[in-house]
């Protein structure tokens, strides 16, 4: 199924590709020794297709460990980010690790000169200035881009989440 579905990208003659959405190292299933990421990178390499990965940062960590190579062979890196607060992000993220899981990912791509950034779901409560400047700080620690992807809310409960139309107005101008 992925031999197909690759074949056909790549007879559609397309030229980039971003995997994300939950986290792309698990295309087996939970059981992440099973992954069949490492063999898509290759193909769509080979294929001169540039390959993408947006990551709460495992991924990148888990290539890097197992797949060096393939984790070369990936263009870029999206490292997703909910606060710059440590806190915040691993108590929105329900890990202890997943803020050092970015910041590893940041500093592997630093280390290894691959294109990263750090994207933000923009919510009510990350849009503030001082927010805004201490996701700023890390854009600027590890040189990456930056990238606010303003909340849209599917669920009811992300709702309150939701920012005003004048809290993403300020956020744009600052």
């Amino acid at each position: 199924e992925i031999d197909i579905i690759i074949d056909k990208l790549i007879n559609y003659k397309i030229e980039t590709i971003n995997f994300g959405g939950n986290e792309p190292i698990f295309t087996k299933g939970n059981d992440v020794s099973k992954t069949m990421l490492p063999y898509i990178i290759n193909r769509f390499y080979e294929a001169k297709i540039a390959c993408g990965i947006t990551t709460n940062g495992f991924t990148a960590s888990y290539l890097y460990d197992n797949f060096k190579n393939e984790f070369l062979k990936v263009n870029d890196w999206d490292f997703s980010l909910d606060s710059p607060n440590r806190d915040d992000h691993n108590n929105n993220r329900g890990s202890k690790e997943a803020y050092d899981n970015v910041l590893r990912g940041l500093k592997l791509c630093t280390l290894y000169n691959r294109p990263k950034s750090i994207v933000i779901a923009g919510m009510k409560n990350n849009l503030d200035k001082k927010s805004l400047d201490g996701f700023l700080g890390i854009v600027r620690k590890y040189n990456s881009d930056f990238r606010i992807n303003f909340l849209k809310p599917t669920q009811k409960e992300h709702l309150e989440l939701f920012p005003s139309f004048e809290l993403v107005l300020e956020a744009i101008n600052y």
